[in-house]
């Protein structure tokens, strides 16, 4: 017999004066009928060096870096898969032996950065072809050589099955003087593109592969054709002749203009229809937006960037995407990628476009670095909890609040994860809102029986670092106190703890602030049980602190609930629990001096706990 699950969903918001209902009516049947593979396209993030462009490999080697990229590596389920570097390739040098044509490239420091970069972070890179590096000559040979030199360099040490997960794509923005820094002409372009696509091939045929690697490009603009010659100019001579085109992957950068997310969809459908009329021989390539952002200047400081705002436009963005692939406006979508793992720089903690807040610590002895999360980098911990199918996305109340189901495909358990989000429009925003009653209801899920769900969430009352820093003065140099204050507020928020369905219904009553973003699993006790964590890191941040890491596998059922540290002092024999707070991701920061052994395990809805993960030990020294 059927059963039937009624979630209650109520949200108030504080600065309130009116009260508007909205009532969502969720039927599971219906979802189901309608639900098609949802693909994550979105879990792609990307950055640059700062300048000179020389010192690409100092900058790439430094601790900054390598710790943002490893809390970058540490949100959950793959929330984020892939790092787009630009001048990553910068990372190699060269040299030449008397009368030869081709160089010697040396790979010692990609090697070392790549191999903390997949090995410990978990992430693959997207190696883009760009380079100052002194080569004598440029031409279609020895950018062949160079292209089969790095990618077969890399299969032998990785393996296929693990290199194709990388991304391989051309010349960032070739058009624009900042980055044509080879001063290319047309015909030294065409050569270019040539040899990189001649280099893949090079290495399929070698290691027997067929068309496995896709080579993405032209990363450009497409804007004025006076102006933007090359990568227009690459997709016309694809059309010409579509037998020869370098490229398997269109890839194009469309950004918004910093007020609403559907300002990046539109200016991707737009610049595709245009594709389509003026490009009918290429209408079967998939196409990437690399760099979806709602407006352009990373580094720009703006206030929307600090909190909530950005967390919830990205979330728009990412969901008007899956709407057009969902309905076809948007079918050869392969992936967008967004330009938000950057490193900040003072005075501009929280308002530039990045993941995570650094704080340079030059007032200790030695300096070190601080980093808090912000709720954008809580978001894609969130979402990556989704299904692997999902029904349209359904917009309410005159647009004003979204939600999207996402359920599993499998018959012997039920998995859904629902989320629903306030829309926010940037140039007209205001902490002050309406209250909301939302009411779920009318979720047909069939047989289960043993089923629990848990709420969570980010608004900007809870879950808002940056407002405690501006409570406290802005300081460049925060006390202990104050990053502890910010780390309280950094992760999303339990809204309902892991809670048994009796009766076939759910009730909920929340308290948000706008914008927000909430998801609800709901979870059948067949799924997996926890596994045991791996990869345990531990990092030194200053004489009294630590960061440690770990990671886990991947959960196309995810219903983990948090993740649990062990300690025992090297002496003792038994571990104990040191942390009941809630620690929803796969880092945790804490002020420790005593020399001892860590572990951790997972936890999931049902109470579930997993084997505790390999030890790591830590010392004074």
């Amino acid at each position: 017999m059927e059963q039937f699950l009624e979630i209650l969903l109520f949200l108030s918001f504080i600065f309130s004066t009116t009260i508007a209902s909205v009532n969502i009516d969720i039927n599971f049947r219906k979802e189901s009928e309608s639900r098609k593979k949802l693909p994550r396209f979105w879990t792609n993030t990307g950055f640059a060096p700062t300048q000179p462009i020389e010192n690409a490999a100092d900058f790439l080697e430094s601790d900054d870096v390598n710790l943002n990229l490893e809390f970058i590596g540490s949100l959950p389920n793959n929330g984020i898969r892939n790092v787009r570097i630009h001048w990553l390739l910068n990372m190699i040098s060269l040299s030449y032996s008397n009368g030869t044509q081709f160089p010697t490239l040396n790979f010692n420091r990609l090697d070392k950065f790549l191999w903390k970069l997949i090995n410990d972070y978990r992430l693959n890179p997207t190696i883009e072809f760009m380079t100052t590096l002194k080569f004598k000559k440029l031409n279609t040979v020895i950018w062949e050589d160079f292209a089969y030199q790095v990618i077969s360099r890399y299969i032998g040490r990785y393996g296929v099955k693990n290199v194709r997960k990388w991304k391989l794509e051309t010349w960032n923005e070739p058009d624009l003087d900042g980055y044509n820094l080879l001063n290319f002409t047309n015909e030294e372009f065409i050569d270019y593109m040539k040899g990189i696509s001649e280099g893949i091939k090079a290495v399929e045929r070698q290691f027997s592969l067929n068309n496995t690697l896709k080579l993405r490009g032209p990363a450009g603009l497409f804007k004025d054709e006076r102006k933007h010659k090359f990568c227009w100019g690459v997709l016309e001579n694809c059309n010409k002749f579509p037998v020869k085109c370098p490229i398997d992957i269109i890839t194009f950068h469309r950004k918004g203009n910093g007020n609403t997310a559907d300002e990046v969809l539109n200016e991707s459908l737009d610049l595709i229809e245009d594709f389509k009329k003026r490009f009918k021989n290429l209408t079967t390539l998939k196409y990437s937006n690399t760099e979806a952002d709602p407006i352009k200047k990373w580094s720009e400081p703006r206030d929307f960037q600090s909190d909530s705002r950005y967390a919830v436009i990205l979330t728009e963005i990412i969901f008007s995407h899956w709407q057009a692939l969902y309905d076809g406006r948007m079918k050869n979508l392969e992936s967008i990628s967004h330009d938000n793992s950057f490193l900040n720089f003072y005075p501009n903690f929280f308002t530039q476009r990045t993941l995570l807040a650094r704080f340079q610590m030059n007032n200790t002895t030695p300096k070190h670095v601080q980093f808090i999360q912000k709720p954008v980098f809580g978001v894609l911990g969130l979402i990556a909890n989704l299904a692997t199918h999902a029904g349209r996305v359904h917009t309410l109340n005159d647009k004003n609040i979204s939600y999207l189901v996402t359920l599993n495909n499998r018959s012997e358990s039920f998995y859904s994860c629902i989320v629903i989000w306030s829309h926010v429009n940037l140039k007209v925003f205001s902490n002050k809102s309406k209250t909301f009653d939302i009411t779920i209801q009318n979720i047909i899920i069939g047989n289960s029986i043993n089923l629990f769900y848990i709420g969570e969430g980010i608004d900007n009352r809870k879950t808002n670092p940056s407002a405690i820093f501006d409570r406290n003065s802005k300081p460049p140099f925060p006390d202990f106190s104050v990053f502890e204050e910010m780390r309280a507020a950094q992760d999303p928020t339990i809204l309902v703890n892991p809670t048994k369905v009796v009766d076939g219904k759910i009730i909920l009553n929340l308290r948000l602030m706008r914008p927000f973003v909430v998801v609800i699993r709901i979870c059948d006790k067949n799924v997996t049980k926890p596994k045991k964590v791996f990869n345990l890191r531990l990092r030194r941040i200053n004489s009294e602190e630590i960061v440690l890491f770990w990671s886990d596998s991947f959960y196309k059922e995810r219903c983990l609930k948090t993740y649990e540290i062990f300690f025992k002092y090297l002496i003792d024999d038994d571990y104990k629990q040191i942390e009941t707070r809630h620690i929803p991701f796969l880092n945790h920061q804490l002020k420790h001096t005593i020399p001892g052994c860590f572990k951790i395990r997972s936890r999931d809805i049902f109470d579930r706990v997993s084997k505790l993960s390999t030890k790591i030990c830590f010392n004074e020294t």
